[in-house]
């Protein structure tokens, strides 16, 4: 069974919780302040104390908890904000159990003056911790297999984490009013702008009462939407993402009853799958494969790769891919790559292709092949064999997974990289669709420089990938946001093959 990638629900799961990603460094960009602690937090506020229960099509599937206290009882010394967060989503007939925590303590001035989040999932864990220095300087300590210790500029006024909190000002949030609000991401540390814009007034039924509320669409950068259901006391009582995953203000004792059994019945993989047909799939090598792509707005030089044609016709997309085998006698030697492509063999975060563990396993692997794309081939195998498939949501870090040596394709792709690159072999993870036994399934590949750029698909040893792979974006941690987008939009529909 070819593993699809969950990552993406659990990242949209985040934006709805506020945790939305953008491609740029904090550095590089100049957020909105026009919304922040101290629009949303009232100055009377000792403690709230919020319990929602979390749904997938009427079934339970989880719990969130929020608490905001005030630092001290004389009121107006700052604030103290914490999230807990449950959920099991249904994979492939497996639970899988995620834990997000998150801590912000706020000042004075509502600026942030240290913030922590921690995700366990799958067996992986990712914690972070800031400390606010001075101005917009911050002490960081990530953990995604060690601890990494650095220093980085994030605007203090930022919210983090969890925009689900009691809106102070809700009375200047009435139809058609808009705001815009920043938010950090303790998945990348980066920020992105948000617009939350009333709709209309409702009333909806909440714990056996009907209550009067102000609809709200809370929409990012790349127009991926949830809705919120906001009371006249500025409580956040409901909230409706794409993915039919519902919160509801609850009881505690109610939010938290959960029955584990009815979860494994869903399978939110095949529910998310894009029917197609191709026939004849099963025994033959697809060497060109035409589509058009309908229903979402995209991006054509995110499309468009080496290949992979890009056509705009209307509304829709339409899509040509080629896959060309090669042999070591047309691959460079990895000395003659000579520096290629340096920018995609830098160590990052999540990929820590210059660390001594990483480096070492590599040379064993390869066992001093300097033919490039025979070197691959031997990674391509070691990692297939070496890790053991099961769907699994985490926050891929190749350390991590060189340790614990599980997880689906996004650990498998991570892992890849980190080696390629440890020796100097440009690779890069490649998000998008593949084809399987009659739909595309979300997945994630890699494309890999051996004189000349060839996709290659390590989940299942298939070298090169074949042309049903088709790329929707480049695959670092911050691009799921716009995989997340697609996913219950996106129609494709098979023009061609060969």
């Amino acid at each position: 069974m070819r593993k699809i990638i969950g990552l993406s629900i659990l990242i949209f799961w985040f934006v709805m919780m506020g945790l939305l990603i953008q491609k740029d460094l904090l550095s590089q960009w100049l957020p909105e302040r026009s919304f922040n602690y101290a629009r949303l937090i009232p100055p009377d506020v000792l403690l709230r104390d919020q319990w929602m229960g979390i749904y997938y099509r009427n079934n339970k599937i989880g719990y969130s908890h929020t608490i905001v206290r005030a630092e001290k009882e004389d009121r107006g010394e700052g604030y103290i904000v914490e999230n807990s967060t449950f959920f099991a989503l249904p994979l492939l007939g497996k639970k899988q159990f995620i834990n997000f925590r998150t801590f912000a303590d706020i000042n004075n001035l509502y600026l942030l003056k240290s913030f922590r989040a921690s995700l366990s999932s799958s067996g992986y864990s990712y914690r972070v911790m800031g400390t606010h220095l001075d101005g917009d300087r911050y002490d960081l300590i990530i953990d995604t297999g060690e601890e990494v210790h650095i220093e980085r500029r994030i605007p203090p006024d930022l919210i983090f984490a969890n925009i689900l909190l009691p809106f102070k000002y809700i009375e200047n949030l009435k139809p058609p009013a808009s705001i815009v609000a920043s938010v950090l991401n303790p998945l990348s540390l980066e920020a992105e702008k948000i617009v939350l814009t009333a709709v209309s007034t409702e009333r909806i039924k909440i714990n056996n009462m009907e209550i009067e509320t102000v609809l709200v669409d809370i929409t990012n950068q790349q127009k991926l939407q949830a809705r919120a259901w906001i009371d006249n006391e500025g409580n956040v009582v409901k909230v409706k993402t794409p993915f039919s995953l519902i919160m509801i203000d609850e009881p505690v004792l109610e939010a938290t009853t959960i029955d584990l059994d009815t979860i494994v019945d869903i399978d939110l993989y095949h529910e998310v799958a894009i029917p197609a047909v191709i026939e004849n799939k099963s025994g033959d090598f697809i060497s060109y494969l035409k589509v058009k792509l309908s229903g979402v707005n995209l991006d054509e030089e995110r499309l468009k790769s080496f290949n992979q044609i890009v056509f705009k016709k209307e509304d829709s997309y339409i899509i040509e891919i080629r896959t060309k085998d090669i042999n070591a006698k047309g691959s460079k030697t990895i000395d003659g790559l000579n520096g290629a492509f340096h920018e995609y063999t830098q160590p990052t975060t999540f990929i820590q292709s210059d660390h001594k563990e990483i480096i070492r396993q590599a040379r064993q692997i390869v066992r001093g092949e300097n033919n490039a794309w025979s070197a691959v081939k031997l990674l391509s195998e070691w990692v297939n064999q070496s890790i053991k498939q099961i769907p699994t949501v985490s926050v891929p870090s190749a350390l991590d997974i060189l340790h614990k040596r599980q997880g689906d394709c996004n650990e498998i792709v991570t892992l890849f990289a980190a080696l390629a690159n440890s020796l100097g072999i440009p690779a890069y993870p490649v998000l998008g669709l593949v084809y399987y036994n009659g739909a595309f399934f979300y997945h994630s590949w890699v494309n890999v420089y051996v004189g000349e750029w060839i996709a290659i698909d390590p989940t299942f040893n298939q070298l090169p990938a074949d042309a049903t792979h088709i790329q929707l974006s480049k695959g670092a941690i911050s691009q799921y946001i716009d995989l997340a987008g697609m996913i219950g939009v996106i129609d494709v529909e098979v023009l061609e093959y060969k």
